[in-house]
């Protein structure tokens, strides 16, 4: 008997599209049957042309974080080998940088040369909007709760970081040196309530 044979039928559902992701409604006394609540990490896999979710138990894996400021290249990179990191994703908005060596290019080709893969995800850093209004009103939080709930809507490319984090030893990467600075907190605190472990460097 497969997998498969064992499934229950679930009640006929439409797919619908938001903000760039696609959802399905599940009945409340399926997940309560699944012990599944808002928040837990989920793991769907393909079986066949069948879609099986379940819960992704123990995620409890390292991910790293690290803001280049008052920092050069080669002192990163000594931090990176040192923790063991195999993959740098850059969060910035704009990957441009006044200290040549953290440019996109540059680093894409320095990291590469070193047997690190670099990974650009511009999608995720602030908007530039929100980075202009902190400037003018001096409120982080206000910027903090703004950037969560941007994020919450564009999940699709939070999950693109995600894949990622998942095949590698993985350090997010921006531009302030303390954590609490920096728009990559609040990825942090999203992938904590997931299960990773975080880390700042």
């Amino acid at each position: 008997m497969g997998i498969m044979d064992n499934l229950k039928p679930l009640i006929s559902r439409k797919l619908q599209r938001q903000n760039g992701s696609y959802t399905i409604s599940i009945p409340k006394d399926m997940l309560i049957e699944m012990n599944i609540k808002k928040g837990d990490p989920l793991k769907i896999e393909m079986e066949g042309s069948n879609i099986i979710l379940s819960k992704l138990q123990n995620v409890n894996k390292t991910v790293y974080t690290i803001g280049y400021e008052n920092k050069s290249l080669n002192t990163m990179i000594n931090i990176l080998e040192k923790n063991n990191i195999t993959e740098v994703i850059d969060v910035r908005n704009n990957a441009f940088s006044w200290k040549k060596d953290f440019m996109r290019e540059n680093l894409n080709e320095t990291f590469n040369s070193i047997g690190l893969k670099y990974i650009n995800l511009p999608a995720l850093g602030a908007p530039k909007e929100m980075r202009n209004e902190i400037k003018l009103n001096n409120n982080p939080s206000l910027f903090f709760n703004r950037y969560r709930i941007w994020l919450d809507n564009h999940i699709s490319t939070f999950d693109l970081m995600l894949k990622a984090i998942n095949e590698r030893t993985s350090v997010i990467m921006c531009l302030e040196e303390k954590v609490e600075n920096c728009h990559r907190s609040i990825l942090a605190e999203k992938l904590s309530t997931l299960g990773y472990k975080v880390l700042n460097l």
